[in-house]
């Protein structure tokens, strides 16, 4: 597959769409096969295509000769486009907040010189913490395009933790940007190892206005902490949590000036931001689909282990143009109205057995957590979906209540603290114990290969025969022990998919030639790559050896 996307439609994707098409999506639509996973991975250093460290969906957007920047550019803004950007997107003066990090750094102007809606003299801002000349180096080759200020240290700054470097960094950035730019109401402030979906500034471009047509809103983040691949899908589904988010967000004067500019924190300032006593019952704006995509895998907060867990799979937006449809919805009132009649209208799920068996469908469950300090969110909950697992503060978190698509379903998670509990007990909703989620670590589904295994084959040799660098996965195999992955590989003969009922113990799922029906099994630690039968044929999760989770 090459580097270049398909050039940008005409119409921009609309809100209103229906996103159900009557059967299950497409085994493609709602995880990688392995030419998405060759595509949207991580690739190596000595990759020698252009810009390696971008997902490839967005690397056409990196260089402003490919067919899709040209194509992109040169189209003009719909009327209907126009008239939902409450300000123009070339009114956000953009602040880059800069460390040590020369390549990353190159990576994130390009992205933003690159930006549809980018005015000619739209100011961009390295904001450097120290003078490493390699990063002044990369802020220059873009002058007078880009600025570069440089926020030295005196040498008592060298006791401080990294924790107080960023924290007093983040403050020099949001007073210089301010002051630097009086005329501006908002900023939009992203970090050096950060790159950017095609419609970033239009997308704050239509949420701007909300600051002021809603107090109880003081954040707009472009990132979603839960948006890895197979639990986000719609780029024009937005969200409010109670969680402070801080990458590649808009700023607003106001808040600055009115508020943090006098309380700052000497360190930890994110998580100061979180505080309930800063926070003050406000709430974040989220996208379902993230806007920017991190390529730094070292930091002061940041580890290899951490980045390939919640950063290196997230779902990065790659559509041109994203119409985000009346965006009124997200102002509190009519925001808790519509939340009361999605949980109104979701399906009930009586158990984590029948969660697997929904397609295309808006389920909602109920957790008998107690209190957001209850760890079995961490324990249990979190690590069966693959969410973060903070707690007291749970990202993506409101009254309660998260959101978010497991896969073909939109999941709603009602704790038994929300004042949404009693909403799910009259409808009959039974409360779900979080130990009854199977606490075993699995595979993302983005590093599985997932192939079928004939009558009488095992996975093993199923796997061995698409390449022999394959290998078998037992903890990948609970990973595609589920419905929707089933109804996509089977989809053929396969209309309806069940519980096992003992016939096929040791298979991750079973597809019965004469019953028609897909299988998934009760009992995950019971899987097995080396069972087979001679009137089914079986789902196997391949990778490579160097990626085995064994």
């Amino acid at each position: 597959m090459g580097d270049e996307a398909p050039a940008p439609v005409e119409h921009e994707l609309h809100h209103e769409a229906s996103e159900d098409n009557g059967d299950c999506l497409s085994h493609e639509q709602f995880m990688l096969d392995q030419n998405e996973a060759k595509m949207l991975k991580m690739p190596k250093e000595h990759d020698d295509k252009p810009f390696p460290l971008a997902p490839r969906s967005l690397r056409p957007y990196l260089d402003p000769s490919s067919s899709v920047s040209l194509a992109l550019h040169s189209a003009p803004f719909s009327q209907e486009l126009q008239q939902a950007m409450s300000v123009p997107p070339s009114s956000f003066p953009i602040g880059i907040v800069a460390h040590n990090r020369a390549l990353q750094l190159d990576y994130a102007i390009r992205s933003i010189l690159n930006l549809d809606g980018l005015g000619l003299e739209q100011p961009i801002i390295v904001y450097q913490d120290g003078d490493d000349e390699s990063v002044a180096e990369v802020a220059r080759k873009y002058a007078p395009r880009v600025q570069l200020v440089q926020h030295l240290k005196n040498r008592a700054f060298y006791f401080w933790t990294g924790s107080m470097k960023i924290a007093k960094h983040y403050r020099f950035v949001l007073s210089s940007i301010f002051e630097d730019h009086p005329g501006a109401d908002y900023a939009i402030i992203v970090e050096d190892d950060m790159v950017f979906s095609p419609d970033f500034l239009l997308y704050f471009a239509q949420l701007a206005y909300l600051y002021d047509a809603d107090p109880s809103i003081y954040c707009i983040t472009s990132w979603n902490d839960n948006g890895k691949q197979g639990l986000a899908s719609d780029p024009t589904r937005l969200y409010r949590t109670e969680f402070f988010v801080g990458l590649g967000w808009l700023a607003s004067r106001k808040m600055w000036e009115t508020e943090w500019h006098a309380t700052w924190p000497r360190e930890e300032w994110d998580w100061f931001l979180r505080d309930p006593a800063q926070r003050k019952g406000r709430e974040c704006i989220y996208p379902e689909v993230s806007r920017n995509y991190n390529i730094g895998s070292q930091g002061v907060n940041m580890k290899m282990d951490m980045f390939t867990q919640y950063f290196k799979h997230t779902m990065v937006n790659s559509q041109p143009r994203v119409h985000l449809g009346d965006t009124s919805r997200l102002i509190k009132a009519n925001y808790d109205s519509q939340l009361e009649e999605e949980l109104r209208q979701a399906t009930p799920v009586s158990s984590i057995e029948e969660l697997k068996t929904y397609c295309n469908t808006s389920l909602v469950v109920l957790l008998d957590l107690k209190s957001p300090q209850d760890r079995r969110w961490s324990h249990f909950v979190a690590r069966y979906f693959g969410l973060w697992p903070d707690t007291p503060c749970v990202r993506g978190m409101r009254d309660g209540v998260i959101q978010f698509r497991w896969y073909t379903n939109h999941v709603s998670l009602v704790c038994a603290y929300s004042p949404y509990a009693a909403l799910m007990s009259e409808r009959g909703a039974p409360l779900l114990p979080p130990h009854h989620f199977p606490a075993y670590d699995t595979v993302p589904i983005e590093e599985i290969v997932v192939g079928q295994a004939a009558p009488n084959v095992t996975c093993h040799d199923a796997c061995h025969s698409m390449d022999s660098r394959y290998e078998c996965d037992v903890k990948a195999l609970m990973t595609i022990n589920d419905c929707n992955v089933l109804r996509s590989s089977f989809k053929a003969v396969c209309p309806r998919c069940e519980i096992d009922d003992g016939r096929a113990i040791g298979r991750p799922a079973s597809e019965g030639d004469r019953a028609g029906r897909c299988l998934v099994h009760p009992r995950p630690r019971e899987l097995s790559c080396a069972g087979f039968d001679s009137q089914t044929s079986r789902l196997c999760a391949c990778l490579e050896p160097q990626r085995s989770f064994m």
